[in-house]
């Protein structure tokens, strides 16, 4: 048996959206949403050819920004 020879934690695809998700949730096309997360400071990556963020992530960043318009 060979040890895993990384020791960063790769990402779960069932901890990310896939930008259709990204935009479904935030009301704006799947192209709108894919140019919107290579431009911000979100950490992507890729799994099949498309590109994915971590929930933790997009989910803290749209935290922040309903704190921004309600406070």
């Amino acid at each position: 048996m060979k040890k895993n020879q990384s020791n960063k934690k790769k990402p779960s695809i069932s901890g990310s959206y896939t930008t259709a998700e990204v935009a479904r949730m935030l009301n704006i096309s799947r192209p709108t949403a894919a140019a919107f997360l290579k431009d911000s400071s979100l950490r992507l990556f890729k799994f099949n050819g498309a590109y994915r963020v971590m929930k933790v992530d997009f989910e803290n960043w749209l935290e922040g920004t309903e704190e921004g318009e309600n406070g």
